[in-house]
C-alpha cells in the first residue's frame, strides 16, 4: 500500500509539472492527451521497467513538450526534460526514470481517446487550468459535474463499445488536485466493489464522486488516494453507518501505545505486568512496519474485532 501510494503521489508530482509547463502558453489537445497517459500503466509498469517507459511514458512526455524523446539517447531524457522545466534534473530523474502510472486504461480506447478529446477540447481545456489550482471540494465537484456532462468515449474505427469519460478523466484530476481529495472513479474492479458496497454503483457519476469526497477526513482516510488504496475494505476503516471503524491501519509504535485486545491479554498483563513485555510488544509492532512496507498492514479497532495485526 505505501509503495503504491508513493507512486502515485510521484505520478501527481509529474502531472502537475507538466500542466504547470503547457500552461504558460496555449494549449493544445495532444498535450492534455499527453498528461492523461502519464496516469496509465501497462502490465510492464508494475515495476520500472525500459518498456513501459518507452511505450507509454516517453511518449507522452514528448506530447506534451512537442519534443521526441524517442530520438535522443535514453540517458540524456532526464536532462533535457530538466531544462525544459527551468529545473535541476536531480528534480526530475525520479520522477522520468521510477515508477509512475497508476491506472490500467482499457487499450481499446487509448488511441481514440486522443480524437476524443480534440472533439471535446472547449469543455475539457478550462477544467485543466481550474483542476491544477483547485481551493475546495465545490470547486472539484464543478469540475466532476462537467465531466459528467461530456459524451462517451468510443472505440477506434468505428467499432463498437464506448466509456463513459471519468474514466480516463478522473486519473488526471486525482493527479493534478495538490489537495488529494478528487477521488479516482474508473473502470477498477476494486472501485467497482467499493461503490457498491456504499450503495452507488448504479447512481450517476456526481453522487458517486460526492460520496466518496465525504469519505475523505473520516478514520484512516485522510485522502483520495487512502480511498483508492483500501478499497473494497474501505468501509471497515470508517464511521459510515454510526459504528466505530472495525479497523485501522498499523502505526508506529511507543511505549505507551500498548493497548488491551482481549480477556487473555489481560490475564497475559496481570501475569507480567513488565514495562519491558510492553516494550517488546511494540518493538515487533514496529519492526513489522519497517520489513514490510510494501504490505498493507492492520489492526482490529472495537470491541468485537480486536487483532494485533494482519498482513493484507
Amino acid at each position: 500500500m505505501k509503495e503504491w501510494a508513493e507512486r502515485q503521489l510521484r505520478t501527481s508530482k509529474l502531472v502537475q509539472l507538466c500542466t504547470k509547463y503547457i500552461l504558460q502558453n496555449q494549449v493544445t489537445y495532444s498535450q492534455i492527451y499527453g498528461l492523461c497517459k502519464l496516469t496509465w500503466i501497462t502490465k510492464s509498469g508494475d515495476t520500472i521497467s525500459d518498456s513501459y517507459i518507452k511505450s507509454t511514458k516517453l511518449p507522452g512526455l514528448s506530447l506534451i513538450f512537442q519534443y521526441d524523446f524517442l530520438k535522443i539517447p535514453y540517458e540524456q531524457v532526464g536532462a533535457k526534460i530538466a531544462q525544459l522545466l527551468k529545473v535541476d534534473p536531480s528534480e526530475i530523474s525520479d520522477l522520468v526514470f521510477g515508477n509512475t502510472g497508476y491506472t490500467n486504461f482499457y487499450n481499446a480506447y487509448r488511441n481514440s481517446s486522443e480524437q476524443w478529446i480534440y472533439e471535446n477540447f472547449n469543455e475539457i481545456h478550462p477544467l485543466i487550468s481550474i483542476g491544477i489550482d483547485m481551493k475546495s471540494d465545490d470547486e472539484a465537484e464543478s469540475i466532476a459535474t462537467s465531466i459528467s456532462k461530456l459524451p462517451k468515449i468510443k472505440k477506434a474505427n468505428n467499432s463498437q463499445g464506448e466509456i463513459a469519460a471519468e474514466s480516463l478523466l478522473t486519473p488526471l484530476f486525482f493527479s493534478l488536485d495538490h489537495r488529494l481529495r478528487f477521488p479516482l472513479i474508473n473502470g477498477n474492479i476494486g472501485v467497482y466493489k467499493l461503490l457498491n458496497r456504499l450503495n452507488v454503483k448504479q447512481s450517476d457519476f456526481v453522487t458517486k464522486f460526492s460520496t466518496l469526497v465525504s469519505i475523505i477526513g473520516k478514520g484512516d482516510i485522510l485522502t483520495a488516494i487512502d480511498l483508492d488504496c483500501l478499497g473494497e475494505d474501505l468501509p471497515e476503516f470508517t464511521n459510515l453507518y454510526g459504528n466505530a471503524p472495525k479497523r485501522k491501519l498499523l502505526k508506529k509504535k511507543r511505549d505507551k501505545d500498548l493497548t488491551i485486545k482481549d480477556e487473555a491479554d489481560v490475564v497475559c498483563i496481570k501475569k507480567s505486568l513488565t514495562t519491558t513485555s510492553k516494550r517488546l510488544h511494540n518493538k515487533l509492532t514496529n519492526l513489522l512496519i519497517e520489513n514490510f512496507p510494501n504490505l498493507n498492514l492492520q489492526e482490529g479497532n472495537c470491541d468485537e474485532n480486536m487483532f494485533d495485526v494482519e498482513m493484507v
